[in-house]
C-alpha cells in the first residue's frame, strides 16, 4: 500500500497568509479538543505591534474559514484551527496511491559482521535497524541500495582459525551438532580461553595472519573452510529474518586495493607520514588518524576509505548510511572528515545505536556470554507458540508454526525498534510478548481484529463520510491522516521508532474507537462508513508494520 501525503497544513497556511504577510508556521496542539493546528502569535507581535493575545483575537474575527478549515478560535496567544471533520474523513479514507520519487539514492551498510563469531543480540539490533530504516527511506520515495561488508580477514579471524587448527581434530559442525557459524564462534571462544593460559598463542595468531597474506596454502585452505561455515550460518539467519542485500562486500577481496587508494592519496599530499612511518590523516580538532600502518598492514580506516571509494564508482549514491553501534561515534567523525579530505561529495550519516543490556550485564563475545541471535529467535517463537495454544488449543501444527514466527519475531522487532536508536535499554522477552501495552502483538492483534470484522462484513466501496463525527472516530482518522508525514520524518532523520510509535498510536486509537462504538449493529450509513474506516486502518497498520519487517495476520 502507498499513501497520499495529505498536506492540510499547506492549505491552512495558504488561507492564513491572506491576512498575514510575514513568515508563519503551525504547531500541533497537545490534544484534538484544542484544534488540528495552532498558530502561535508571539512572533507576530513585532510586526503587528500588538500583544499576541490581541493578534489572535483579531485574526479570529477577520478570517472567514473555507474548506478544509471549519472554524478558528482565539485562545490566549494562539489561534486554534479546527478542520472540517467530513472533509478530512473523505480525503483520508479515499486517498489515492501517491509516491513521489525524490531522485535521491541512499546506500546503507549493515550489519558488517566478523566471520569469527555468530550473530548476537547487538547484531540483531543492527540488522533490524538497517532493514527497517532502509525500508522507510525507500517508502519515502528514495532509491535504496542495501550492502553488507563481511570482515573476513585479520588477526581476529586467525584466532578462531588457529584454535580450530590446534584443537579441532578436523571435526565439522555436524560432528558437534552446531549451526556452522556457531561452530566457528566456538573456536573463537576456545582461543580466548587457551590464550589466557598460553599467551604465546597471540603471537602464533599474528604469524598465521602473515602466512595467510603471503598466500600460504594451508592458511588459505583453513581460512576458506571456516569462512564458508560462517557464511552458511549467516545465510540461514538472514533468510530467517528476511534480510537481503543488493551487494555483499568481502574485505579480503578489496583490502589490497584499499591500501593502494590510501597510498595514492598520500602521494598527492592528502595524507602525510608520522614519525613512526605510518600514513596518517591530519584532521584538526579530530586529531590524527592512522590510515595505513608503517609495516603496510591495513587498519579499519584503510578498509572504509577503500570501500567508500569503490561504492562511489559502483553506485554513485547521494548519501551513505553506516549502521554501527555508538562505541564507534568518534571513529565515524574521523572517517567522514577523511572523506572530506578526499573530496567526496556525497553526504554521510552514522546511524548510531545504543547497546542492549541484559539482566546479567554486558555481552562479551570472547567469553561466550552473548545472547545468541538464533537462540533468541527460537525462544520468541516458543513463547509465541505457548500464547497461541492458550487461545487455540486445537490449532494445526502448520498454522501454529506460521503464527509463532509472525508473532514471536514481531514481538522482538517491535520491542527493539520502538526505541529511539541511540537509546540503550534492557531487553525482556516476556514483556515484549505481552498482548497488552506498547508491544508488537498488541498492534498485530488490532489488525487481526479488524480482519475478523471484515470477513463477516466486507467494507463497501464508498460511504457517507460525513457521519464520522464522534471524537473517537476523528481521533483515529487524524492518526491515519498523519501516516505519510510520519514516514517522511522517519526517513529524513533515520528514526524508525517514529514509525513504530505511530503504528502503536493507530492501534490504540482503533481500540478506543472499537470499545466506544458499535459497527455491526450501527445504522447502515454509519456502519458502512465505519467499515471503510477500519479497513483503511488495517491498511495503514499493514504498511507501517511491514516497514518494520513485521507480518500482519488474519487471525492471532
Amino acid at each position: 500500500m502507498r499513501t497520499t501525503r495529505l498536506d492540510f497544513a499547506k492549505e491552512v497556511l495558504a488561507q492564513l497568509k491572506e491576512h498575514i504577510q510575514v513568515e508563519i508556521s503551525l504547531e500541533t496542539p497537545p490534544e484534538l479538543a484544542l484544534g488540528d493546528y495552532a498558530l502561535p502569535c508571539f512572533t507576530l507581535a513585532k510586526d503587528f505591534k500588538k500583544s499576541p493575545q490581541a493578534i489572535a483575537q483579531e485574526l479570529a474575527e477577520k478570517i472567514t474559514p473555507a474548506p478544509p478549515i471549519a472554524r478558528v478560535v482565539a485562545q490566549g496567544p494562539y489561534l486554534n484551527i479546527f478542520l472540517d471533520k467530513a472533509v478530512v474523513a473523505e480525503r483520508v479514507l479515499t486517498a489515492a496511491p501517491d509516491r513521489i520519487e525524490t531522485g535521491k539514492k541512499v546506500l546503507f551498510e549493515y550489519p558488517s559482521p566478523n566471520t569469527n563469531k555468530p550473530f548476537h543480540l547487538g547484531h540483531l539490533r543492527n540488522m533490524l535497524l538497517g532493514q527497517a530504516t532502509s525500508n522507510i527511506v525507500e517508502q519515502a520515495g528514495n532509491t535504496v541500495v542495501r550492502t553488507n561488508l563481511n570482515n573476513d580477514r585479520g588477526v581476529h579471524i586467525c584466532k578462531s582459525m588457529l584454535a580450530y587448527d590446534i584443537y579441532g581434530e578436523n571435526k565439522t559442525p555436524q560432528d558437534l551438532g552446531l549451526k556452522p557459524d556457531h561452530f566457528v564462534g566456538h573456536w573463537y571462544v576456545r582461543f580466548a580461553q587457551e590464550a589466557e593460559k598460553n599467551p604465546e598463542l597471540e603471537v602464533q595468531a599474528q604469524e598465521l595472519l602473515r602466512k595467510w597474506e603471503a598466500g600460504d596454502a594451508h592458511a588459505q585452505a583453513l581460512w576458506k573452510k571456516m569462512n564458508d561455515w560462517a557464511y552458511e550460518g549467516f545465510k540461514e539467519t538472514f533468510l530467517r529474518l528476511g534480510v537481503t542485500f543488493d551487494k555483499q562486500y568481502y574485505e579480503s577481496g578489496f583490502y589490497e586495493q584499499a591500501k593502494e587508494t590510501v597510498k595514492q592519496a598520500h602521494e598527492k599530499g592528502i595524507f602525510s607520514t608520522d614519525d613512526k612511518g605510518n600514513i596518517v590523516a591530519e584532521l584538526g580538532k579530530l586529531g590524527t588518524k592512522v590510515v595505513l600502518r608503517a609495516d603496510g598492514t591495513a587498519v579499519y580506516a584503510t578498509q572504509d576509505v577503500g570501500l567508500g571509494t569503490i561504492r562511489q564508482v559502483e553506485f554513485a549514491p547521494d548519501e551513505q548510511v553506516y549502521v554501527v553501534a555508538e562505541e564507534q561515534n568518534y571513529y565515524f567523525e574521523q572517517l567522514f572528515a577523511i572523506f572530506d579530505l578526499l573530496g567526496f561529495t556525497h553526504t554521510r550519516h552514522h546511524l548510531s545505536y545504543g547497546l542492549i543490556s541484559l539482566p546479567s550485564g554486558r555481552m562479551k563475545s570472547r567469553e561466550g556470554t552473548v545472547v545468541d541471535c538464533d537462540e533468541l529467535l527460537n525462544e520468541m517463537e516458543e513463547l509465541a507458540a505457548a500464547e497461541i495454544k492458550k487461545r487455540h488449543p486445537d490449532i494445526s501444527e502448520e498454522e501454529l508454526a506460521k503464527r509463532s514466527i509472525a508473532i514471536g519475531h514481531g514481538a522482538l522487532r517491535f520491542f527493539i525498534l520502538k526505541y529511539e536508536p541511540k537509546t540503550a535499554f534492557v531487553y525482556n522477552p516476556e514483556e515484549s510478548m505481552s498482548f497488552e501495552g506498547e508491544t508488537g502483538p498488541y498492534v498485530q492483534y488490532a489488525a487481526a481484529r479488524i480482519a475478523s470484522i471484515l470477513r463477516e462484513l466486507p467494507a463497501p466501496l464508498t460511504a457517507d463520510y460525513g457521519v464520522l463525527v464522534a471524537d473517537e472516530e476523528y481521533a483515529l482518522i487524524t492518526a491515519l491522516r498523519n501516516t505519510q508525514d510520519v514516514i517522511q520524518e522517519a526517513a529524513q532523520h533515520y528514526k524508525p521508532h517514529l514509525v513504530a510509535r505511530h503504528a502503536m498510536k493507530i492501534a490504540q486509537d482503533f481500540t478506543t474507537f472499537y470499545h466506544e462504538h458499535h459497527i455491526k449493529t450501527a445504522e447502515t450509513s454509519v456502519r458502512d462508513a465505519r467499515l471503510i474506516l477500519i479497513k483503511t486502518t488495517r491498511e495503514h497498520l499493514t504498511l507501517l508494520l511491514g516497514l518494520l519487517g513485521i507480518t500482519t495476520l488474519e487471525e492471532m
